[in-house]
Formats: structure tokens, sequence, C-alpha cells
């Protein structure tokens, strides 16, 4: 079992038995200590690099000696007021991997109203505060939302990704010994989004293309993944080697549902679906339950639950005997 763990680890890791830990690997070996002192030390450097750079875009160049005789005060002040808010609307505790909108909003408002801090202190200690050094902090503020932003967004996209050879969506696999299970997400919607974040963490399952009915979003990038039209569904089994396909159309009706896997049952492929959005409500099942498709989700209409009252008066106390047993309908009349 110890050994079948380690694999597993290393699976999810991504990482070659018997090769050196990478770089990323090792990044995210470090302790939590050791991940925030990092971002610290690169957002301070990266608040200095924005200064420096919004005077020489002002001024057209200024010497590094006689900007930091001059405005010494400010490369001091930028960071210090700048990292305690960035802490205050906690961005070091934010998982990078897992960033989203409102923690880049958090930070774009961080950095706002350190600027806004600048320019009362510019006006607080200099009398007669010129348009051009005020103009240099509205071009600091822009980059510094650029870099500490991009920075960011780009930590996801670095730590929040499975290895690049595990993701290739044009090519086949070729590798016997790759286990991941090729899939395609139908549904190119907000469900299909969430699915395909979900399985990037650790999962089996490889999504390699987007599927959907929507014409407009045929070729266009999603997570990115290409989108296909659902009509060139066979072409796309065959050339990138599909297995799987996951219906991510949670607000669809039953009769969508049927109409969608009858056309995929065509092809050699198996297909599984995702909750709906009845059962995500409730807290059953998470997005990233994928189950296979069951008998209900192809009756075109939503069961019909039994009435247990009904049933007693027509089978207690009695003998009862069902023809056609074997058969679907039977079966579940039986049960």
């Amino acid at each position: 079992m110890g050994s079948i763990a380690r694999k597993e680890e290393t699976r999810v890791a991504g990482r070659v038995p018997g090769h050196p830990s990478s770089f990323r690997e090792r990044l995210l070996g470090l302790s939590r200590v050791q991940k925030r002192s990092l971002q610290l030390t690169a957002d301070v450097i990266l608040l200095w690099a924005s200064l420096w750079l919004a005077f020489y875009i002002r001024l057209g160049g200024v010497p590094e000696l006689q900007l930091l005789q001059t405005h010494i005060w400010l490369f001091c002040a930028a960071p210090a007021i700048t990292i305690p808010l960035l802490m205050h609307f906690n961005l070091y505790r934010a998982v990078v991997r897992y960033l989203g909108q409102e923690t880049l909003a958090r930070a774009a408002l961080a950095i706002t109203l350190s600027t806004a801090c600048l320019a009362v202190l510019m006006v607080l200690i200099r009398t007669h505060t010129s348009t051009t050094a005020l103009s240099v902090l509205v071009i600091h503020w822009l980059l510094s939302l650029m870099l500490l932003g991009g920075v960011r967004i780009a930590m996801r996209q670095y730590f929040g990704r499975a290895p690049l050879h595990s993701w290739t969506a044009v090519a086949p696999r070729t590798d016997p010994a790759h286990t991941d299970t090729r899939v395609a997400i139908y549904g190119a919607g907000t469900a299909g989004n969430q699915l395909h974040q979900a399985l990037r963490t650790g999962s089996r399952l490889r999504p390699v293309a987007f599927i959907d009915d929507d014409p407009t979003l045929t070729g266009r990038i999603l997570a990115g993944l290409p989108i296909y039209h659902s009509a060139s569904v066979g072409e796309l089994v065959e050339r990138l080697a599909i297995e799987q396909v996951l219906l991510a159309i949670p607000s669809a009706s039953r009769r969508r549902r049927k109409e969608i896997v009858e056309r995929l049952a065509r092809h050699s492929v198996e297909v599984r679906t995702i909750p709906t959005f009845a059962d995500l409500a409730s807290g059953r099942f998470k997005l990233q339950d994928v189950r296979d498709v069951e008998i209900a989700d192809l009756l075109g209409r939503d069961p019909v639950q039994p009435d247990e009252r009904l049933f007693r008066q027509c089978i207690e106390g009695k003998v009862v005997m069902v023809t056609g047993a074997g058969g679907s309908i039977g079966s579940e009349l039986s049960r």
C-alpha cells in the first residue's frame, strides 16, 4: 500500500520517478512562511521597479543616483504603505493556485488606496507639488496594477496547472504507460469551465477539448482548450483519442440530455455527467462529482416518485406476479 500511495503522489505532482524534483515542485514544497516571504520580497521589488519606470516614462530617463537623492522617501514610502494594505486585504493568505477575480480585485483596491496615500503624502511633504510628480504617481498606479496583478495571474497559471506534458490537447496519447483518461467536456459554459478547473487539480481525467452546440463558440479558446461544435464529435473522438465525454450542462432538461447521449452513443466513447443544479444547491454533490449517466437521465421527463400508500393498497398481503421482470420496466417495478 505504501508503494501505491507513493506512486499516486508522484502521478498527481507530475513527477517522473527517479528524476530530481522540478523547480515548481520545490517551490510548492516550501513552508507557508517561506512562500509569504518570497511574495513580500517580490512585491517590494516590483513596487520599486514600477516607481523607477514611472519616472523614466514621465521624464524620459533619470539618472539612478539623482532619482535616489531626490525621491528616496518615495521609494521607502511606497512599499511601507502598499505591503500593509495588501496584508489587510489578505493577499498573502490566499492560495496562489486558486486565485480568483475577487482576490485580484482586492489587490487592485489595495494598490489604488496606497497610491492615493502616496499622493496625499507628497502634497503634505512638498507644499508646491508639481503636476509632473502627481503624473508619476498615476503612471506608478497603472504599472503596479499590471506588475503585481500580472505576476499573481502568472503564478496562478504556473502553479495551478498540471505539468505541461500532460496537458497537450492536440497530440493523441502515445505513451502506453500514461494512465490519464483523455476527456472532452460537453458544454463550454460556466459549469464546463468550473469542471475543467476542478479536473486540473490532481485528477486522472485530462480535458483535451470543449464541445458545444453554439456555433458562435466554435474555434474559440476556453481555459486554454479549443471549443469544437457538437457536429464534429465523431472526427474529434478519433483525432484526439478521446475516451470519455463529460456532460457539463446541469441546467439542460432530461429530454435534451437524452438527445445528446443518443448522439454520442454512435461513437466509441463513454459518456458521464455532472450533477444537476438541484443536486449542487442541496449539497448532495459537488461539481467535480462526475458520475455515469443513469436511466433517469434518459427518461426525457422528470421521474415520478412512487406513492407508498397506493403501493400498499395494491400489493400488501397479496401474491404479485410481474411479467417481463427481466426488462428495464419490469425490473424497476419488482425493485
